[in-house]
């Protein structure tokens, strides 16, 4: 264990840094200070300030020592020269120093031979099972393994718990619907995220706590272990083990077919060749569809995924992949032109299944990833046009949103054609002249009318929902849009009139930026 660890774990000592010439020195055992000639590497030694400085030089040659001295002179005129030395304060507490040293060095065998034991599983490709096995018999404590679907990729054999929905969850092999709402309504992965550690909870009035912890795949979050304290309370040790517990879960995961997706580079291929516009009639892009096995749906759109960081990204495209075909069962997906780029069939040409998916939203937020999604379309011969649009999206949204971790194409429509337009004159020409009367009147008298015709035009036949996205009433969302028609002399029940604002207003955002 290196030094630096082992007085953390001290924390409730008053120990203080007086010289640190390595603090990742390993120490495995822990002594009093004696009459050695020659003092030992890795050893942490105990003694007073007094007895250090009779300590000869010589006696040191070859290592870094490690000393906790109790402070017995003042001042103390300790040697510098490339050696640790921390010192305590309290005789009491120094006299129960090496105990404690010795119980913590025990805990860290302990654990290391039980990562070993691991370790050797993980090699001999018993499986995740094994691995579960393992964990409980070394723990004393059951737990599962859980995939991002909620899916129970492993769970310790022959356990019975006292509750029967975990009972239930077990034989069913996935997480029942009202565990998973607690989970989020607790919000235990999003507390486990900012931990970088397995995070304990547990209910007022529950009988368990529970440990969750995440497991990572190339910085992608695959899955988590979840393990209650049914039979004895978590100890550090048992913290330490789980999060070791979480990076061999992942290269085991790694191993898994049930990662490998994507497999034939036909499905790529044939996708690539849509995005390069290669075809040039329906009946062969038809016969290579049917030839692959894809399933015809009434609608297609495509996603784009990219990284913030854009940091390994390649390594990373399989697990998103894999993700999405389970978040979307029609899908293929291909890296093309630096971007991980998916087709999604549906019947439904709606955006509920992307908006008001908030599994989808977690996933893309908890990775630091960003999506953008094209309209729809039928025919297979459009997809470098979507994809096109897809590509506009994720533009815009990261010029007008770039807080949003979802893009969507027809959001920005009105932004994308001003663009066009800015390009052959001042886009601000095509506005309608009350926009800009709005605004200076906004600056004037310090209002917010601009503001409110515009959510007013985005949600017409939902005033209520357009109140809510102002933080104001109701009512008084229709008296400042009375006051915008009396100011202006507008005619909202026009459509030609209402259009020509809405878009006045999208390329007002445009040309602001």
């Amino acid at each position: 264990m290196q030094l630096k660890t082992l007085i953390r774990k001290l924390k409730d000592i008053s120990i203080f840094w007086i010289a640190s010439g390595q603090e990742e020195e390993e120490i495995y055992q822990c002594r009093f200070l004696g009459s050695e000639r020659f003092l030992q590497p890795n050893t942490l030694y105990l003694c007073t300030a007094s007895r250090l400085m009779q300590l000869p030089p010589q006696s040191m040659e070859g290592i870094t020592p490690s000393f906790i001295c109790l402070k017995d002179i003042s001042p103390a005129p300790y040697p510098f020269s490339d050696m640790n030395i921390l010192e305590i304060r309290q005789e009491s507490a120094y006299r129960e120093l090496k105990n404690r040293i010795e119980a913590i060095l025990t805990c860290e065998t302990r654990l290391s031979a039980h990562m070993y034991q691991i370790i050797q599983i993980l090699h001999a490709n018993r499986g995740l099972q094994a691995l579960v096995d393992a964990a409980y018999d070394i723990l004393g404590n059951p737990l599962l393994v859980v995939d991002t679907s909620y899916k129970i990729l492993a769970s310790c054999q022959n356990v019975i718990y006292e509750r029967d929905d975990l009972n239930v969850q077990i034989d069913l092999g996935y997480m029942l619907e009202k565990n998973i709402a607690d989970m989020k309504k607790a919000q235990l992965y999003e507390k486990a995220r900012e931990a970088h550690y397995p995070y304990y909870s547990k209910d007022k009035g529950a009988r368990d706590g529970w440990i969750t912890a995440l497991v990572y795949i190339h910085g992608i979050e695959t899955a988590h272990i979840a393990a209650p304290d049914t039979n004895h309370p978590f100890s550090e040790e048992d913290f330490e083990f789980i999060d070791f517990l979480c990076r061999i879960v992942s290269l085991e995961l790694q191993k898994s077919d049930f990662y490998q997706t994507n497999k034939s580079m036909m499905h790529s291929f044939f996708l690539s060749e849509l995005l390069d516009n290669h075809f040039c009639d329906m009946e062969t892009i038809h016969r290579r569809a049917q030839s692959l096995n894809w399933v015809q749906t009434d609608y297609l759109r495509i996603m784009t995924v990219y990284e913030h960081s854009m940091a390994i990204f390649d390594k990373k495209a399989r697990l998103i992949s894999q993700f999405m075909t389970v978040m979307f069962p029609v899908c293929h997906w291909v890296i093309y032109e630096g971007h991980l780029i998916f087709l999604i069939g549906t019947n439904d040409p709606s955006l509920r299944i992307f908006r008001e998916n908030e599994q989808l939203e977690t996933f893309l937020t908890a990775n630091h990833l960003t999506a953008s999604i094209s309209r729809c379309f039928h025919s297979l011969m459009d997809t470098r046009r979507f994809y096109d649009e897809a590509l506009t999206a994720s533009r815009l949204g990261q010029q007008f949103h770039p807080e949003h971790s979802l893009h969507v194409y027809s959001d920005y429509i009105c932004q994308h054609i001003g663009g066009i337009l800015s390009q052959h004159g001042n886009i601000m020409n095509f506005c309608h002249p009350a926009v800009e009367k709005i605004r200076e009147y906004d600056k004037e008298h310090e209002s917010h009318l601009l503001e409110t015709l515009k959510e007013y035009l985005t949600y017409p036949d939902h005033p209520a929902l357009a109140a809510k996205r102002l933080f104001i009433h109701k009512n008084t969302l229709f008296y400042r849009m009375a006051k915008i028609r009396e100011l202006f002399s507008l005619n909202l029940s026009d459509g030609e009139e209402r259009l020509l604002l809405h878009l006045s207003l999208k390329f007002m955002e445009l040309h602001v930026q």
